[in-house]
């Protein structure tokens, strides 16, 4: 009989009141490269508890032989209602761009995971373009998630890519930032 044990190393780090959640790390094997995994916005699970988002999220990066990942968002704040979303006013903060900025710069490889879906929400999709301005610096690390059908720039949830990730490096000129798009 053989016995494997795992693990997990878990840190969420909140505000003082804990309405904006700026970053979720999961480690399993510090031996193994660490990626910075930037979605849409925080789950109401964290540590044991994980949404379907970071579940997928963790499977497919152990997977691909990484060892843990943090995973930041476009928008901190817990429970927002992206489906009524007129402004991202109050749903993020310096803080969270702080805290993507550490993250990739921590990471050996930053996986942008809002999906192409965000650009039918133009708040969505100027926020999105504001943290494309910040992660630049990062571009040699840039990737985004691909299905076996060559689709790029999916979110973890799309079925075709739920238990399957390809990464591939983002292509960032079609992400400029929103004020350069209207020069």
């Amino acid at each position: 009989m053989n016995k494997e044990t795992a693990t997990i190393t878990c840190e969420a780090l909140f505000n003082k009141d804990k309405t904006h959640r700026y970053a979720l790390t999961k480690t399993w094997d510090t031996k193994k490269p660490l990626a910075t995994v930037i979605s849409i916005a925080p789950g109401p699970d964290y540590n044991v508890a994980a949404d379907l988002t970071t579940q997928l999220i963790q499977n497919n990066l152990v997977g691909l032989g990484f060892g843990g990942f943090t995973l930041c968002n476009l928008l901190s704040k817990v429970g927002a209602d992206l489906k009524r979303l007129a402004s991202t006013d109050g749903l993020h903060d310096r803080e969270t761009d702080k805290m993507i900025t550490a993250a990739c710069e921590a990471a050996d490889a930053v996986i942008l995971a809002w999906g192409k879906g965000i650009a039918k929400n133009k708040t969505l999709d100027k926020r999105a373009r504001d943290v494309v301005a910040l992660v630049t610096p990062f571009a040699e690390k840039l990737h985004c998630i691909a299905d076996s059908a060559g689709r790029t720039e999916l979110h973890p949830i799309t079925p075709s890519v739920r238990h399957n990730w390809a990464l591939v490096k983002a292509e960032l000129p079609d992400h400029a930032p929103a004020e350069a798009q209207t020069a």
